[in-house]
């Protein structure tokens, strides 16, 4: 009779005692410089394995509770926000409507939890449950 033996899983719980934005995590993703980000109802966190860095309003975020988040192929982070905005990170800056003038020209017209926009090859698509479709004309 051969012996048994089980994997013991290690994790860490991580909060806002560790520096997390909020306790409340709605989305998380991944960028290939291996940052893990978290959207939170306070704010964006960026996690390097060790420590956190927070974002929030008072950096250049429309809203503080971000709803969901997705890495483009470009290495951009893709925010949506509970009110009714997107926005993008990338290279150390946030890109909103304020600042950017495709984001500017965007009418987002979907409630709470809706579908997230995505860009994919130069387009934006609607993203809904894992389905992509392209915006036509008139953004519907």
């Amino acid at each position: 009779m051969s012996k048994a033996y089980s994997q013991e899983y290690s994790f860490t719980n991580l909060t806002s005692k560790n520096g997390l934005a909020g306790n409340q995590v709605y989305a998380m993703a991944q960028d290939s410089s291996g940052f893990i980000w978290f959207g939170t109802e306070s704010g964006l966190s960026r996690f390097d394995g060790s420590k956190f860095v927070n974002y929030t309003s008072k950096d250049g975020l429309p809203d503080n509770e971000v709803l969901a988040l997705f890495v483009d192929s470009k290495n951009r982070l893709w925010i949506s926000y509970f009110k009714n905005a997107i926005a993008y990170y990338s290279k150390g800056k946030f890109y909103t409507g304020s600042n950017d003038s495709v984001l500017r020209k965007l009418v987002l017209r979907e409630s709470v939890g809706s579908p997230f926009l995505v860009p994919f090859k130069s387009r934006l698509f609607h993203s809904l449950v894992s389905v992509l479709k392209p915006l036509g004309r008139s953004g519907a």
